[in-house]
C-alpha cells in the first residue's frame, strides 16, 4: 500500500521552493519526456526503413542506444539533484545508495556514447552500421551497469517509502521518493532497452554469418547470377595533385547499378566520392544497392585484407574486384629517376596487388571475376615521357597474365582491360617533375609536354560505353551474350592497333634474326 504524506521537507531542513519545485517537475513529467524521446526514435526508424536488414538494424541499433542515453543522463540529473536533499549523517544508507547510483549512471553513458561513436565509425561513410560480438558483449555490460544503477536506487524505497513507518517516508520526502522511484524505472527500462540491442545485434550478427557460410553459386554453363556483388576499386578521387581517371569509375558503378547488382565504391576521400556518387542521378533502388567504403590502396596488405573484410560482410559476399586505381606520372626515365619510378609503381602496380591478394579469399570462395584495368600503354612504350606509366601498366598486364593461369583452375574468371585513349578527367593533368631538370631533354621535354597538352578532348573513346560494355562482359550479357570469356579487351581502335603493332614488331624480329638466334645458339 502507498504510503501519503503531504510534507515536502526533506532530511535537513528546510530547502528553497525553486528545487522542490524542479523536483516536483522531474517526478510529473519525466515519463512523458521518455514517452515522446521512445516515439521519436519509433517514428526515426520508420521514416529511415528500408528492405536491407542491415539498414533496419543500424536504425533500430543506434536509435534505442539513442533513447538509452537520454535514461542515463536524465537519470544522472535526478541522481544529482536528489543528492542535494540527502544528509549522509542521517541518510546514510540512500545517501550512499544514490552516490552509487550517480557513479553507474556515469558509467552507463560514457558506455553508451563509446556504443553510438563505434556504430558510427562502422559505418563507413553513409553505410549501415556493421555489427560484430563486440558490440553483444558492450550491449550486455551497458545492461550490467544499468541492472546494478536500478538495483542501487530501488533496494531501500519499498521499506523507506512504500511500507515503511511515516517518519521514515518523512525524512525522505515525497517528492524525493518520486524521484527515485522513476530513476528506478527508467533503470529498468534502460535494462530492457539494452536487451532489444543485443537481441538487434545478435539477430545482424547471425545472419552475416550465415551469409558468408553459403556456399558459392552454381549456374549452368554460360548463365550468370542475377545480382552481382562488385568491389569497384577506383579511386577516382584521390585528393592529391596528379591525372586520375573518374570517367571510368563512375561510369561502371552506375551501370552495375542499373542491371540490379550491388556495388561497393571505394575511393581515397569518402567525401569526393559522395559528392560524385550524388551527381550521378541514383534512384532510390540503386541506392539501396550502393555501399562506399574509404580505402587507401597504398595502406599495406593487412589493412586492405581487413577493408576487404569489412567490404565482404555489406553483401556477405564480393563476386567481381575491379581494380580500376591508378594515375599517370609523366617523367623523362633519367630526370625523374627511381624517385618517381617508386611513386608510379606503389599505386599502379605495389596498390592493385595487395589489394587483389586482400580480396582473392572471397572472389576464390565466390568463384567471382577480377578485373584489372590496364592500358594500351604496355604495348605503346616508345613514347618519351610515358616509361613509368607504360612499364607499371606492363607489369599489370604481366600480372595479370600470370593470375589467369593461377586462378582459373579454380573456377575464378581473370580480365585484363587494356583502353585506348578516353575522355576521362584529369588523365592528361599530369605534371612533368621539375626539380631535376636536365638542359639536355629540354628539347624533347617540351614536345612530351605539348603533345600531352593536345590530347585533352580530342580521344575518341567514350568511358560510359566502354564500361557499360565491361558489365556485358562480366555477367555474359547484352553485346557479349554468347562470347567466350577472353583474357583480353582491348577498348578503342587505338588499342587494338598499338598491341597489333607491338605483336607485328616482334615477329619482324624473330623473322629477320631467326637464323642467328634460333638453333644457332643452343648446344650442337
Amino acid at each position: 500500500m502507498t504510503v501519503t504524506n503531504d510534507e515536502n521537507t526533506p532530511s535537513g531542513g528546510s530547502s528553497p521552493k525553486f528545487s522542490m519545485n524542479f523536483l516536483k517537475s522531474l517526478a510529473e513529467w519525466r515519463i512523458y519526456l521518455g514517452g515522446f524521446m521512445l516515439f521519436h526514435g519509433r517514428y526515426k526508424g520508420r521514416a529511415f526503413f528500408r528492405s536491407e536488414l542491415e539498414l533496419t538494424y543500424s536504425v533500430a541499433t543506434i536509435s534505442t542506444a539513442g533513447v538509452a542515453i537520454f535514461f542515463a543522463a536524465l537519470t544522472l540529473i535526478c541522481g544529482i539533484v536528489c543528492l542535494s536533499f540527502l544528509k549522509p549523517k542521517k541518510e546514510p544508507l540512500m545517501f550512499g545508495l544514490v552516490i552509487v547510483s550517480i557513479l553507474l549512471s556515469l558509467a552507463a553513458f560514457a558506455a553508451l556514447c563509446f556504443f553510438v561513436q563505434r556504430a558510427k565509425d562502422q559505418k563507413y561513410g553513409d553505410q549501415p552500421f556493421d555489427p560484430n560480438c563486440v558490440d553483444v558483449g558492450c550491449a550486455l555490460g551497458i545492461a550490467a551497469l544499468f541492472g546494478l544503477q536500478a538495483l542501487a536506487e530501488i533496494k531501500e524505497l519499498p521499506k523507506r517509502c512504500f511500507s515503511g513507518p511515516n517518519t521514515d517516508f518523512k525524512n525522505l520526502g515525497r517528492d524525493v521518493c518520486n524521484v527515485i522511484t522513476t530513476m528506478g524505472v527508467f533503470s529498468c527500462l534502460g535494462i530492457l532497452f539494452m536487451l532489444i540491442i543485443c537481441i538487434l545485434v545478435i539477430k545482424a550478427v547471425r545472419d552475416a554469418v550465415e551469409a558468408a557460410k553459403q556456399p558459392p553459386p552454381v549456374f549452368p554453363s554460360g548463365a550468370e547470377p542475377a545480382v552481382m556483388r562488385w568491389l569497384d576499386r577506383s579511386d577516382p578521387f584521390a585528393s592529391i595533385p596528379r591525372g586520375t581517371s573518374s570517367g571510368f569509375g563512375r561510369r561502371l558503378v552506375t551501370s552495375a547499378l542499373s542491371r540490379g547488382d550491388r556495388v561497393i565504391a571505394t575511393a581515397r576521400s569518402l567525401e569526393k566520392l559522395n559528392q560524385e556518387l550524388s551527381a550521378c542521378g541514383l534512384s532510390e533502388s540503386e541506392m539501396q544497392n550502393l555501399r562506399t567504403l574509404q580505402v587507401d590502396i597504398t595502406a599495406g596488405e593487412a589493412v586492405l585484407k581487413e577493408k576487404a573484410n569489412q567490404a565482404a560482410a555489406f553483401w556477405g559476399r564480393i563476386d567481381v574486384l575491379v581494380n580500376n586505381a591508378g594515375f599517370g606520372q609523366p617523367a623523362l626515365v633519367e630526370e625523374g629517376g627511381s624517385k618517381i619510378c617508386r611513386r608510379q609503381y606503389e599505386v599502379n602496380v605495389f596498390g592493385l596487388l595487395d589489394m587483389t591478394t586482400a580480396t582473392l579469399p572471397h572472389i576464390r570462395a565466390s568463384q567471382g571475376y577480377l578485373v584489372n584495368i590496364g592500358s594500351r600503354s604496355a604495348w605503346h612504350t616508345e613514347l618519351p615521357g610515358l616509361a613509368f606509366y607504360a612499364s607499371s601498366k606492363a607489369a599489370v598486364q604481366a600480372l595479370t597474365e600470370t593470375m589467369f593461369a593461377e586462378l582459373t583452375p579454380l573456377g575464378v574468371k581473370v580480365l585484363l582491360v587494356a583502353p585506348g585513349a578516353f575522355r576521362t578527367e584529369g588523365i592528361y593533368g599530369g605534371q612533368f617533375p621539375k626539380d631535376n631538370i636536365i638542359p639536355a631533354y629540354d628539347t624533347l621535354r617540351e614536345a612530351s609536354i605539348k603533345r600531352f597538352l593536345s590530347i585533352a578532348g580530342t580521344e575518341k573513346g567514350d568511358p560510359d560505353k566502354a564500361m557499360d560494355f565491361l558489365v556485358d562482359v562480366v555477367r555474359g550479357e547484352g553485346k557479349a551474350a554468347g562470347r567466350p570469356w577472353p583474357l583480353y579487351l582491348t577498348l578503342g581502335e587505338d588499342a587494338a592497333a598499338n598491341a597489333r603493332s607491338r605483336g607485328d614488331k616482334v615477329v619482324a624480329d624473330i623473322e629477320n634474326w631467326k637464323d642467328l638466334t634460333g638453333k644457332a645458339v643452343q648446344f650442337d
